[in-house]
């Protein structure tokens, strides 16, 4: 977050974030590296400057600041609009958005924040329609039914636990080669590379990704537009964002002409498998489910 490049881009997309929604906005939460668990208290509009004034230092003491909207739903939890930045122990900062498809300006709003990623020197990012669970709920998808099934092109994947798809984790590797000892697995030792973990309707590619593409025969489908910057290449699939729901008119046959050419710059599957929904090796039903969605 102390680059100046991310600081800059980060620091727009929370202004634009609060322009559009601040009316909407109910509680916050600030977590520091050295508390155990923070906590949920209420948002004031005089809670925005001190705010942005930890994201311009770049929040050396806090290690994410999070907006919430009502708990007034079905879930009887805080949700939408929802607006995190955090930076954990990897060397990036990480920004999730989530808005109710019934939000107003919501493509204008969405163009804004595309606008404002192509600026940054991006790793990897998506935009799209998706099913969530309450941020509250830590984005466990575990429990969501598989609605992958109908709704081909709505991300699901559980993003704020997938950052060793995003960069090798020689820890990982290490686990991983320890339990293929444990169960006396005579085959190549365990491994993996790093890359992007979904597609939606913008996906974006790191430059340390985008590299892979370059071999890859770009779609036929007119549908998909390929663009590229300094920072990134841009895959946008249609004019408009759909769920992809196989019970009605939706085409999604863009969708998996993207997914192809995409193909090169995704992260090994057997690391896609360990985070994409916190697969439980030990439980059949899990395995299903997140070979389902890898595959949908």
């Amino acid at each position: 977050l102390n680059d100046l490049g991310v600081e800059r881009v980060a620091l727009a997309i929370f202004d634009e974030f609060i322009n559009h929604f601040q009316d909407q906005l109910v509680f916050k939460m600030r977590e520091s590296w050295t508390s155990k668990s923070a906590k949920l208290t209420a948002f004031k509009p005089k809670d925005i400057l001190p705010l942005r004034q930890i994201l311009a230092g770049g929040a050396p003491k806090t290690r994410c600041i999070r907006l919430y909207g009502t708990d007034e739903n079905e879930l009887n939890l805080p949700f939408t609009p929802f607006f995190s930045i955090d930076h954990d122990a990897y060397p990036m900062t990480r920004i999730v958005i989530l808005l109710p498809p019934s939000a107003k300006d919501l493509r204008a709003f969405s163009d804004r924040i595309d606008q404002l990623a192509r600026e940054s020197p991006l790793r990897f990012g998506v935009q799209g329609f998706a099913f969530m669970r309450s941020p509250l709920s830590g984005f466990q998808d575990l429990d969501l039914p598989p609605a992958y099934n109908r709704y081909r092109a709505a991300l699901m994947g559980n993003w704020f636990e997938a950052l060793p798809s995003l960069f090798h984790s020689e820890a990982l590797v290490e686990m991983q080669r320890l339990e293929q000892t444990r169960r006396k697995d005579a085959g190549k030792p365990w491994d993996y590379h790093p890359g992007i973990v979904d597609i939606g309707w913008r996906t974006y590619i790191g430059k340390r990704f985008a590299d892979r593409l370059q071999h890859s025969k770009p779609p036929a489908d007119t549908a998909v537009k390929l663009e590229a910057n300094d920072h990134m290449n841009i895959v946008t699939i249609g004019d408009e964002p759909i769920w992809g729901d196989i019970n009605g008119p939706e085409d999604i046959s863009a969708w998996r002409a993207a997914h192809d050419y995409l193909r090169p710059a995704f992260a090994s599957r057997e690391v896609l498998k360990l985070h994409t929904w916190d697969m439980q090796p030990s439980s059949p039903k899990s395995i299903e489910k997140t070979e389902g969605y890898l595959n949908r």
